[in-house]
């Protein structure tokens, strides 16, 4: 289901790769400042002349401000603490259990907000739970669009997990040609354009949105494009009604372009088995800017590529 693939497009980088390259950057500044500052420890303790003797006072001030110092860089250098709000992408098409466990997962551990709630964090810095991500479910056939619905209401809760669906065209198309499902959240819609000019690309959306609303009678909230560069987002959300695209570069944080949501896949770590709370946790974890769990995702991709022991 490429069409609606939320990572490596265009040949970026998913946040996975940014976050783990932005870490064993940090890591290596901590190492080498670390390196410094023991040097710093020896040295204090060193005369330079042979016999002489060091006013042991300075010496433990020098070693005890040494010390500091290397707090001082651990908590400058991998205690960034990023304000983004992560937003989990599930492709059903990758998805080999119950889609109503992979939501359920999500749900258990974070509080889950409409993607709305995430344009506002990052245009106006409106609040956003400290534990706050948004999904987004990819559907790219009416059977996954069927099983989407379902499982946003599944396991009796009272209200729908507020997600949004990102629509292929294929799966707009055969909703098209077989009405009657039920769509119980926001819509996003993945759409094939040549990309460079605007124009071309509202009408684009627009074609599809008209499918869209006459097989649902829902207009899209959100598009994800395919060939993206250069394009003017603002100018095309406007005309073709669209609050904001899915792409982009940044971390989901106030400040960032407010016309771009970046999604994070997160299929391979939902598939974790009896580590998936783990995993999901450091990732969380390093996305909202703490490093030092950095080890701990390498082990865990470690035993990830192992085969689990049944009994």
């Amino acid at each position: 289901m490429n069409e609606v693939a939320g990572e490596g497009r265009n040949g970026k980088d998913s946040i996975i790769a940014h976050l783990t390259a932005a870490a064993k950057r940090r890591w290596a500044v901590l190492g080498v400042g670390l390196v410094i500052l023991v040097a710093l420890i020896i040295i204090a303790g060193m005369t330079r002349t042979p016999g002489a003797r060091k006013n042991p006072y300075i010496v433990i001030t020098s070693r005890a401000l040494a010390g500091v110092g290397a707090l001082l860089l651990i908590r400058i250098v991998m205690l960034s603490q990023e304000d983004g709000v992560p937003v989990f992408l599930i492709e059903c098409a990758a998805w080999t259990g119950p889609l109503a466990d992979a939501l359920g997962a999500i749900d258990r551990r974070y509080d889950v907000v409409p993607l709305s709630d995430v344009v506002a964090f990052i245009r106006d810095q409106r609040y956003v739970p400290k534990d706050g991500v948004a999904v987004v479910v990819a559907v790219g056939s009416r059977r996954e669009l069927v099983e989407a619905a379902g499982a946003l209401g599944a396991d009796g809760r009272a209200g729908r997990l507020p997600a949004t669906l990102l629509l292929g065209e294929a799966a707009i198309r055969e909703l098209e040609q077989s009405p009657g499902v039920e769509v119980p959240a926001e819509i996003a819609l993945a759409v094939r354009t040549t990309g460079g000019n605007e124009d071309e690309v509202i009408a684009a959306i627009k074609s599809v949105g008209d499918a869209l609303e006459k097989a649902a009678g829902r207009r899209p909230d959100y598009a994800l494009l395919d060939g993206d560069e250069g394009l003017i987002f603002g100018k095309i959300g406007r005309v073709a009604g669209i609050e904001a695209f899915f792409g982009g570069d940044g971390l989901n944080r106030y400040g960032d372009a407010g016309s771009r949501i970046r999604l994070s896949n997160m299929n391979d770590i939902l598939a974790a088995g009896s580590r998936q709370a783990a995993r999901l946790s450091v990732y969380t974890t390093m996305y909202r800017g703490n490093y030092l769990q950095y080890p701990v995702w390498v082990w865990l991709g470690k035993m990830s590529r192992r085969p689990e022991k049944r009994v």
